[in-house]
This record gives C-alpha cells, sequence and structure tokens, in this order.
C-alpha cells in the first residue's frame, strides 16, 4: 500500500519567533520575575567516588547541521546513571 508522505517544507535556520516565553505558573496568573541568588550546581557530587560506579551513561547526538555553509550546529545529550543519582548533560554548539 502507498503511503501519503507529504513533502518536506523549506526550512529557514534563521527564523527566530517573537516569543519570548512567559512565567505565570503561580496562583492568581502572578507573573515570575527572575532574581539573582548564591544557589550554585554542587560540583563536588558530580565527582567520581568510590563505590559509586556508573551503571549506564550514553551519549547521544539529537541534532546536526552545517546551517547552508555558514558554521556548524550541534546538540548532543549526555546521560550517566550512577546507584545514587543520574546526570543529563544537553550541549548545543553553534
Amino acid at each position: 500500500a502507498e503511503h501519503d508522505i507529504p513533502d518536506a517544507q523549506p526550512f529557514d535556520w534563521t527564523y527566530s519567533s517573537p516569543y519570548r516565553g512567559s512565567a505565570t505558573s503561580l496562583p492568581d496568573e502572578q507573573v515570575m520575575l527572575p532574581s539573582a541568588t548564591d544557589e550554585k550546581i554542587d560540583f563536588e557530587s558530580l565527582k567520581p567516588r568510590p563505590g559509586d560506579e556508573i551503571l549506564w551513561s550514553a551519549n547521544v547526538h539529537l541534532y546536526e547541521d552545517e546551517l547552508h555553509d555558514n558554521g556548524d550546529c550541534s546538540m548532543q545529550v549526555r546521560i550517566r546513571v550512577t546507584p545514587n543519582y543520574f546526570y543529563v548533560l544537553q550541549r548545543l554548539f553553534v
């Protein structure tokens, strides 16, 4: 049986949406505003420790494009699973 597969639409990688996001998840439509904080990522907890074996890890390439010969763009996700925690790092290289 034949499948009706639509033709790919032209893609303009230079397109930017005017939408800048929203932050209205508080009750009564209150708006959350960004504020300075002293909280930091605990990098010590991410360092290898005795008995903290890596059960599973992966480096997944999600997206890669040459941007019409104007450079490269690549998105990757690294995943590490241990008995005590999991760690996910998403990186976008442009």
